[in-house]
């Protein structure tokens, strides 16, 4: 086991001069041209202002978005998830609550974190981090509830050990699923399965934790069919780390990167035509999220492209610790002729917009 210092190549890497560090308010970076709707603001007379890690899914033509919604701060005790569902991404029903901390069987003091979707076995589940006190509790774990319809949804059901922000994709014939470590280091953890029948098992992941990390990783696929994960900034170093893995999950390998990060959650997939990208907030100032940009990639290694989607952020509108105006914690996917992107505003609001794919494609 080594330390995951920088990679010579690295996992991936911006082309020079991709985004202006002395523009902290635009990164140098052209606006793409998107349609943008805030899908729940939070109102102080309803008790709930905190809104955060939004994440979309796409079930029988519908799309589904959850989210994080506290009282006041970040990662409180009664934190519960909320979500709503739209026919086409722009007009959407309205928030409703899809799972409460008091659902959670054997939990006391708890709060949920949003943690995604998927299909399994012909079923709709939602997944949800559940946690005791702290985000770092060595209980802090995922949960999953099923539906037929996504409206009536199932009891809770644990799935593995962890904190999960983002949930599992489909690679060649099995599934991976992207986490992080509960204890006090939150390095990545990574399990994979061959079958939807089959248990999931822990991938190792070469380097040692490093002080700081959160990881908070997400997944693209090279044109070759190498798997990249990024994962978040430390809260010195400021650049991305990111692994790789050639064995569809099996097993991970990586390192620091010279990728600007404002120690932020990062969404990466990748467009209809193979090409790669990275959404999120690339000024390498920590906590700088001011502009909510897109970096593209034909190779899924070196990112030449790069365009914003969202600057100039509101002001904050209530009180609440660990909140700051700026576009935060993006989750995104593609379908049919748009990029779809969820997002935090200043974490009160929850807003999605969508882009044209061939906007981004066209250079």
């Amino acid at each position: 086991m080594t330390d995951l210092t920088l990679q010579t190549p690295p996992v991936f890497a911006p082309a020079p001069g991709l985004f202006d560090q002395d523009q902290p308010e635009t990164l140098g970076l052209p606006l793409v041209p998107t349609e943008q709707v805030v899908v729940y603001r939070a109102n102080e007379s309803k008790g709930w202002t905190f809104s955060h890690i939004p994440n979309l899914g796409l079930y029988q033509n519908r799309l589904y978005l959850m989210w994080n919604n506290g009282q006041r701060d970040e990662d409180c005790d009664g934190q519960r998830i909320l979500y709503c569902t739209s026919s086409d991404g722009l007009n959407w029903s309205e928030a409703s609550v899809l799972l409460a901390p008091e659902s959670i069987p054997g939990f006391q003091q708890t709060g949920l974190l949003s943690g995604g979707w998927g299909e399994v076995g012909g079923e709709w589940k939602a997944f949800v981090t559940a946690y005791e006190k702290t985000t770092v509790n060595s209980t802090t774990s995922l949960w999953a509830i099923g539906s037929k319809d996504g409206r009536q949804w199932s009891a809770p059901e644990w799935q593995v050990e962890g904190l999960f922000m983002e949930t599992f994709k489909r690679v060649g014939k099995g599934d991976i699923l992207l986490g992080q470590s509960p204890g006090e280091v939150r390095f990545a953890r990574f399990y994979y399965r061959d079958s939807e029948a089959s248990p999931w098992i822990q991938a190792p992941v070469e380097g040692e934790p490093i002080p700081g990390c959160w990881p908070e990783p997400s997944c693209y696929v090279r044109p070759d069919g190498s798997l990249v994960s990024t994962l978040r900034a430390d809260r010195v170093g400021r650049y991305l780390y990111a692994v790789e893995s050639h064995d569809n999950g099996r097993s991970w390998r990586g390192g620091a990167t010279e990728f600007p990060d404002s120690t932020a959650r990062v969404s990466a997939g990748n467009l209809p035509n193979g090409t790669s990208y990275l959404i999120g907030n690339f000024a390498n100032q920590a906590y700088q999220r001011k502009v909510l940009a897109i970096a593209l990639s034909r190779d899924g290694r070196r990112f030449d492209r790069a365009f914003a989607l969202l600057n100039n952020p509101p002001p904050l509108e209530y009180p609440g610790e660990a909140k700051f105006p700026g576009w935060q914690y993006p989750n995104s996917l593609v379908w049919g002729d748009h990029l779809y992107v969820a997002y935090s505003i200043s974490k009160e609001h929850i807003g999605v917009l969508r882009c044209r794919i061939t906007d981004l494609t066209a250079a």
